[in-house]
């Protein structure tokens, strides 16, 4: 950000409006030492923190320069977790053959019909210019209730008014035995980073899930969701359902349809000499790159291009 930016952070201690009484009483209502009373009451960014569950995240890492362009042969689909009351989320994702995935732009919505937000997520598609494999979603959202067309219906309606015949097909994911505390893990495996030798992280050990900047509201909410207050078997290893995880579901049912995973190891070399030889060449690129003035400032919406010397 440029110098026209800055950070602020306060609590309703400093609002003039809010008795110190009626605060103090309402910190009473939380654990001190939890992250909910951190988080809710003393407006902390909790990025990384103990207490939170994806502390793998690193914003160096995991978003994205705001120029960045998918590849073209990349394949496309999207993520819907449906909330009326609490906010629901729409991603569209982009994934490639060795299982490098992209959240490339989201929808938030809140107090909406289902078929509203099927339009306003169909409106979003229609920018695009590609065609999406599929919406990944709750299998909750096609419950038959008897009460009428279910969520699933009506959101897909409104896809289908915002793209004709480009709407994309919409694949419930289930919800089985275990199936929360899987899909943390899931999660975490895509955005586990690994360390070079000397504390870099090289190509082989980027995280496999990177963020766009312009998807403001994963960013903001997955680094912080706290694990689940219960003693109960398994749940210490899952989501506070009370926090707000509606972007981590949408993720998490994009990445259960599966986008392929290749491992990813260092480079071995045949001797010390080898890599002794790739270091310096790797040093000789690095300082070429970094005294060629013959690139143009960028913009963000045009590619990388050479100016003729």
């Amino acid at each position: 950000m440029g110098s026209d930016w800055a950070q602020f952070h306060g609590t309703a201690r400093e609002n003039p409006k809010i008795s110190s009484e009626e605060f103090e009483k309402l910190c009473g209502e939380y654990d001190p030492s939890s992250v909910a009373f951190r988080q809710e009451i003393l407006a902390e960014l909790l990025e990384g923190a103990e207490g939170v569950v994806f502390k793998e995240w690193r914003a160096d890492l995991h978003v994205l320069p705001a120029d960045f362009v998918v590849p073209s042969h990349w394949v496309w689909g999207c993520g819907l977790d449906f909330g009326y009351r609490k906010p629901g989320f729409f991603g569209v994702f982009a994934s490639g053959e060795d299982g490098d995935v992209v959240c490339v732009d989201e929808v938030y919505f809140r107090e909406i019909p289902a078929e509203e937000a099927g339009f306003r997520c169909g409106t979003l598609l229609a920018r695009y210019p590609f065609y999406p494999c599929g919406v990944s979603f709750d299998e909750a959202m096609k419950q038959n209730t008897g009460l009428g067309v279910t969520q699933a219906e009506q959101f897909t309606t409104g896809l289908g008014r915002a793209l004709g015949d480009r709407a994309p097909w919409m694949y419930p994911q289930a919800h089985g035995p275990g199936s929360r505390v899987a899909g943390v893990q899931l999660i975490h495996r895509y955005l586990a980073w690994q360390e070079g030798e000397h504390g870099e992280v090289a190509a082989w050990g980027q995280p496999r899930l990177k963020v766009h900047p312009r998807c403001v509201n994963l960013i903001r909410t997955l680094p912080t969701l706290p694990y689940k207050p219960s003693t109960a078997i398994g749940d210490s290893e899952d989501v506070d359902t009370n926090a707000e995880d509606h972007a981590k579901d949408g993720l998490q049912y994009f990445l259960m349809s599966r986008p392929p995973i290749a491992p990813r190891l260092p480079i071995q070399y045949a001797s010390a000499e080898d890599a002794e030889s790739a270091r310096r060449w790797a040093e000789r690129f690095k300082k070429l790159k970094e005294s060629d003035t013959r690139l143009e400032p960028r913009h963000p919406w045009e590619p990388k291009r050479m100016v003729p010397a």
